[in-house]
């Protein structure tokens, strides 16, 4: 539970941010969507497929819904708008309840009927998988369908899910009992798919200190991957390279400070799988340098408390060193 909780803001941030695929953006949903929710949605074929959405549908239910965003993700429950990139139009929704002490979501879609069979949703579904899986500590996504909604199960089995049962529950908006199948996809079983061969990348990160005990953050700048997030400076070691001339190279490219290898006391390392490689990252603690720090690369640097630390949004592999930064110092 104390893992959990203390990377919440983090997870926040996290959800907060945009997905991107080839053809759709994934984003928040704001109230000058409502319109477009609306209409899409008061639908009786979309509705009939759904077991929560009542029908009629008007505005004032679209404003709530959208209003009350907020206050249900406190509950565990996201979000995503699904726009489509070419016309930034609003085609449906996706999102999932979160069960944070079970590490399990349980994932929801719909899809407004001027869109059906594009590949919309299986293209959106993958999206919120990957980001589940390789961002969140989260072992298991669930979907819950209608038995008679053949399209949103044909959805989940193409991403991977495995039927594991039904069950029955009682829905006030339909004012009848609706028989769910329960489908099911795990984090070992999703990675699994993505190929058993996944190649090692080695890189170096250090923990610089300052005298009064903060940690130096670098955001990571437009145009690279994972752009926004928050990071202890490092990077990749060459074919060549020690981790700790690594990290001394990396420090002079990223930082323009001067660090000399006996300056770097060996910390801890991060193991964490990607979707297409295995992330394996010694850590130093580093706490003499010489230079005026800079973030040459464009990145912004800030020094930031060891208490406040998990107020930023990190990649995933550096979430971990958060509690041992802090057990340590």
């Amino acid at each position: 539970m104390g893992i959990l909780m203390s990377t919440a803001p983090i997870v926040a941030s996290l959800l907060a941010s945009p997905i991107s695929t080839q053809r759709l953006e994934l984003r928040q949903l704001h109230i000058t969507d409502q319109q477009s929710v609306y209409q899409l949605v008061n639908n009786i074929n979309v509705a009939r497929h759904t077991a929560r959405i009542p029908y009629p549908y008007t505005q004032t239910m679209a404003a709530d819904w959208i209003a009350g965003i907020s206050q249900r993700a406190s509950n565990g429950e996201y979000v995503w708008a699904i726009v489509d990139k070419k016309d930034q139009e609003l085609v449906g929704c996706i999102s999932f309840i979160w069960e944070f002490m079970a590490r399990e979501a349980v994932v929801g879609y719909w899809l407004g009927e001027p869109y059906w069979r594009r590949g919309y949703m299986t293209e959106a579904l993958g999206a919120i998988i990957e980001h589940a899986f390789i961002f969140l500590p989260i072992h298991q996504l669930k979907g819950e369908v209608r038995q008679d909604n053949l399209a949103s199960q044909r959805v989940l089995r193409k991403a991977g899910f495995q039927p594991i049962g039904s069950r029955s529950e009682y829905f006030p908006v339909r004012q009848e009992n609706v028989v769910l199948d329960v489908y099911s996809l795990s984090r070992s079983n999703w990675l699994k798919a993505q190929g058993e061969n996944a190649p090692i990348i080695l890189v170096v990160a250090a923990i610089l200190l300052n005298e009064e005990h903060e940690v130096l953050l670098a955001q990571r700048p437009e145009g690279k991957a994972m752009a926004g997030l928050w990071e202890f400076p490092g990077g990749k070691i060459q074919h060549t390279e020690t981790p700790e001339a690594a990290l001394v190279r990396e420090l002079k490219e990223e930082l323009d400070i001067e660090v000399k290898e006996a300056c770097l006391a060996p910390f801890t390392f991060a193991s964490h799988r990607h979707r297409n490689f295995h992330l394996l990252m010694p850590v130093y603690v580093c706490r003499r340098w010489q230079g005026n720090l800079t973030g040459k690369e464009g990145q912004q640097l800030k020094w930031v408390p060891l208490k406040e630390l998990n107020k930023y949004p990190m990649p995933p592999a550096d979430i971990p060193l958060i509690a041992q930064i802090r057990d340590f110092l």
